[in-house]
């Protein structure tokens, strides 16, 4: 009995320890439990946050997909040659236009440029591209084709949207049109200065070109014929001061200039080489080239010396004509005073003699030279009185 009240004393603690072994099990159990709770929620918040980056990334790739297909249509629209590359000058993207002028395929995405063998002459596209990249210039050149055709190339840095450096764009613009019209403009140009010029040397009229402040620019051969100078360059080293015979006409023709839009035109004496005066009209007009302020003055010269001259004498004639009929009636007033009243007083005195030895004569006769010496002695007074009315002795 003894022994089986101790098997049992035995077995009550062994089941106290079991027990006691199981409430600790069993608290390791719910600890356990209360982490696997614990990271289920972790492990679904971490889900919940894998399934918002996810929606983000693909909501990413649809706008890079976008972002790409705009690209590739953007390049595919552009009608210029255009090539993209990166910093180790590998090929990302060109256009199709580009195909043609650099030996493109579109297997060569990725390869070198230095591997193309493109269709213009330019031996140092690579180096040019390095330096862009380098210095984050651009850089713009014409280059030829093998056709004979002309490009505008531009190399620009390639810049991410964080304003990083990523390579480079090159762009190519067909300007054979333009050159060829540049080279037809050159030339006419050059036609027309040669107009001006040969207009502007053989022109009988005085030309010049001055500054505000005195200076010439250029005159031509007959500005300088015309102030007596033998060639131009004499013209040149002199200031337009030097050449006015009056300062108040250098202050009165630059006053003009302030308020006129159009050409100015005025009369002034000019001093010839030797001291002479000489009277010019001057049109002339402000010219401002674009950008500038002053500006210069244009004009033209002509010598009016010959002009004023014949208007002074003009002016002089009617005196002239005056002193001339004064002199001439004087002269036909002497004439007839001293000569043919002379010669009708002879007369007078010849008749007068005849008379008194007229006794044999017939009456008739006698009636005939009593008329004659009348008359001779009227015309004698009537000629002294003509020659006192065109000249009286007052005006001596």
């Amino acid at each position: 009995m003894q022994s089986i009240i101790e098997e049992q004393e035995t077995t009550n603690e062994e089941l106290k320890s079991a027990n006691e072994e199981i409430r600790s099990s069993n608290e390791e159990l719910q600890s356990t439990h209360e982490e696997l709770e614990t990271a289920k929620e972790e492990l679904q918040s971490t889900n919940e946050e894998l399934t918002t980056l996810n929606k983000e990334l693909q909501n990413r790739n649809l706008e890079l997909n976008v972002a790409n297909n705009d690209l590739l249509n953007l390049l595919a629209s552009v009608n210029i040659p255009m090539l993209m590359l990166g910093n180790d000058l590998r090929i990302r993207h060109f256009t199709p236009p580009a195909e043609k002028l650099l030996n493109l395929i579109r297997t060569d995405v990725g390869r070198p440029i230095s591997d193309l063998k493109p269709n213009f002459i330019f031996n140092n596209l690579e180096q040019s591209i390095t330096d862009t990249i380098e210095t984050m210039s651009v850089r713009e050149l014409e280059v030829q084709d093998g056709h004979g055709g002309w490009y505008s190339m531009r190399i620009l840095p390639y810049k991410t949207a964080e304003n990083k450096l990523d390579g480079a764009v090159i762009t190519w613009i067909d300007i054979t049109a333009l050159k060829a019209s540049l080279v037809g403009t050159e030339k006419a140009l050059s036609k027309v200065e040669e107009r001006y010029r040969l207009l502007f040397e053989r022109n009988l009229a005085g030309v010049f070109r001055a500054t505000l402040d005195g200076r010439f620019l250029e005159v031509n051969s007959a500005f300088a014929k015309i102030l007596g100078y033998a060639t131009p360059a004499e013209v040149m080293a002199l200031k337009v001061n030097d050449l006015y015979s009056s300062e108040q006409d250098v202050r009165a023709f630059l006053a003009q200039f302030k308020h006129a839009e159009g050409p100015v035109t005025f009369e002034f004496r000019m001093c010839r080489k030797d001291g002479r005066a000489v009277w010019v009209l001057t049109n002339a007009a402000l010219v401002r080239a674009e950008g500038e302020h002053e500006g210069e003055i244009e004009g033209i010269v002509l010598d009016l010396t010959e002009r004023m001259e014949a208007e002074e004498s003009l002016r002089r004639l009617p005196g002239q004509l005056i002193e001339t009929q004064d002199a001439e009636r004087k002269r036909i007033s002497l004439d007839l005073h001293d000569s043919t009243g002379a010669s009708l007083t002879a007369l007078v005195a010849d008749l007068a003699l005849v008379a008194k030895s007229a006794t044999k004569m017939d009456k008739k006769a006698r009636r005939a030279l009593t008329e004659s010496l009348n008359l001779a002695k009227q015309c004698s007074t009537e000629i002294r009185t003509l020659a006192y009315l065109l000249h009286p002795p007052l005006l001596d």
